[in-house]
């Protein structure tokens, strides 16, 4: 097991993509891109140089040997002493990396700046590059009676920042062997939530019902000693720690819920048990599509939402949800009666005649519960007028964000008499929500962005916010002394923010971006207008 463990983690590590690029140019960001500035590059230089440098441990200091360095297109290995020499590079500017199975460039963990820019020519100077190590949790999952559960599925579960959101991530998982460890490797440092799943006292052989004589299981748990994440303690992990938690699990009586469903789902159906904090745990079930009998057979005390989903066809999906209180004792005869989630249309005004796609829309749940579901628009299978629908949308509170393709600007964005611009869209079971309709204008207006540096700062990340929900924010990544220009943008008041790493910003949280610095910029119609930030050397190379 353990070594199929490190098979699995060399795979992964060996499937990191290499990072580099030779920058130079200006680059234009539509909304809703995140990009990054890899225009052509003129050299009046046509010598080849040598490169030199060093890799190593960040939080040791110690050499990181083979660690693989890229400069561009070039690349080379590290020796050792983590040394390393790359011959035949011809003059410019090159963004370098490193990668090495165990190790994280600090970019990826929101903890360091983008790579810094390398200038080549007669007189480069060695570079030294720092890899972050990898962190594991660890530990042992027994019984109240001291004996090991083997099997036990246990995952850890981290609160990332992805496009400025804070969601929470199931993050790695191992099952326990026959002692009852398990171990979770290739963790970035940060904090983390550690679970057990539930798991039958006996085997997975309980959880097919009727015939089962010991109905007992284990509940999940958080660590420590938790039943939901709400009231979880997260783990702090170092850089390069192997953070040790174990649990002792108590088992319970599980109980048997029962009942019919319709109307008919010949394809089955797909039940979870969502606890009070709002996190779903999917159980097994047993379905009669010919009777619309359906039982759960091990379903543990406590309080909790039943949820069911069918979808017969692509587009032809259903919902519903029952609370129930299981006490002490079977729950029969449980009535449930799936709601239809028809598609909700998406109506573009103004859109120009051409037959590209005017405008993307998606749904973002606002809850921030694991794994939450996103939904993206698309044209319907057989519309030939290529309109566009959200379909299969579940319940919940959505913030809805547009983005214009083309030479348009978002004007407004609402659902009935919902300004979706600021408001959420709230979507019940068996009640669409009225069709959402985005109005487009043409005078829209563009920023030039030139970042400024008092050295030779690494990649410089400039968001560009408006206060409006439904308008994604706007990323580039830059070097010093590069143009970028944003647009088209619809007119209005924004905020320019740089920052050395954006990935660790709330960028899309106007709550969270009150307290940080940033320019305040006014468009006006048809406006063409520039701008330009300072980033300090010392700030850059943070």
């Amino acid at each position: 097991m353990v070594l199929a463990r490190m098979r699995a983690r060399l795979r992964s590590k060996l499937a990191m993509p290499a990072i580099g690029v030779l920058l130079a140019g200006v680059c234009t960001a539509q909304t809703g891109d995140v990009v990054y500035f890899n225009g052509p590059v003129t050299q009046a230089d046509t010598n080849r140089y040598t490169v030199t440098g060093s890799v190593s441990n960040s939080v040791t200091g110690e050499p990181v040997r083979r660690a693989l360095v890229h400069l561009g297109q070039f690349s080379a290995f590290s020796g050792a002493d983590g040394r390393f020499q790359i011959d035949g590079v011809t003059a410019g500017q090159y963004n370098a990396t490193a990668q090495r199975p165990g190790f994280f460039d600090p970019a990826q963990t929101g903890s360091g700046p983008y790579p810094s820019m390398i200038s080549v020519g007669p007189n480069t100077p060695a570079i030294s590059l720092k890899l972050l190590p990898e962190s594991a949790i660890e530990g042992r999952v027994l019984s109240n009676t001291g004996e090991p559960i083997e099997n036990a599925q246990v995952q850890v579960i981290s609160e990332q920042i992805a496009n400025g959101r804070k969601t929470l991530q199931s993050t790695g998982n191992d099952a326990t062997d026959d002692a009852g460890d398990f171990r979770i490797e290739n963790l970035m440092p940060g904090k983390y939530y550690v679970q057990v799943l539930q798991q039958p006292v006996f085997g997975f052989a309980n959880l097919l019902g009727s015939g089962a004589p010991n109905r007992e299981v284990y509940p999940e748990e958080f660590y420590p000693n938790a039943p939901d994440i709400g009231s979880a303690q997260a783990l702090d992990v170092k850089p390069g720690e192997a953070a040790r938690v174990d649990f002792t699990l108590s088992p319970k009586t599980s109980f048997r819920i029962s009942g019919t469903i319709t109307p008919s789902a010949p394809n089955g159906i797909f039940a979870t048990l969502q606890d009070t904090s709002g996190e779903e745990t999917q159980v097994g079930i047993q379905f009669h599509p010919q009777t619309g009998r359906w039982m759960l057979p091990s379903v543990p005390p406590g309080a909790w939402t039943l949820v069911f989903r069918a979808q017969n066809q692509p587009g032809d999906a259903y919902y519903a949800e029952q609370r129930i209180d299981v006490r002490g004792s079977d729950i029969e005869n449980v009535q449930i009666v799936l709601q239809p989630l028809p598609p909700i249309p998406v109506q573009v005004v103004n859109a120009p005649e051409s037959g590209a796609q005017s405008v993307q829309v998606q749904l973002m749940p606002r809850s921030g519960r694991l794994n939450s579901q996103q939904f993206m628009a698309a044209p319907q299978s057989g519309n030939a007028s290529g309109a566009l629908f959200l379909r299969d949308v579940t319940p919940g509170v959505y913030n809805v964000e547009v983005q214009s393709n083309g030479q348009s600007c978002i004007e407004s964005v609402m659902s009935g008499a919902v300004d979706l611009a600021h408001d959420p869209l709230v979507i019940s079971a068996g009640s669409p929500p009225p069709p959402i309709q985005v109005s487009l204008r043409q005078d829209c207006a563009t920023l030039d962005v030139t970042v400024q540096s008092q050295d030779h700062a690494g990649m410089t990340g400039l968001i560009l916010v408006t206060d409006s929900q439904a308008f994604q924010p706007k990323i580039a990544f830059v070097p010093p002394g590069a143009h970028m220009s944003f647009g088209p943008l619809t007119p209005g008041v924004y905020r320019l923010y740089a920052a050395a790493n954006p990935n660790s910003l709330e960028y899309s949280n106007p709550e969270a971006m009150r307290n940080i610095d940033g320019q305040e910029i006014t468009l006006a119609p048809n406006q063409q207008a520039t701008t330009s930030v300072t980033i300090p050397g010392s700030a850059a190379n943070q």
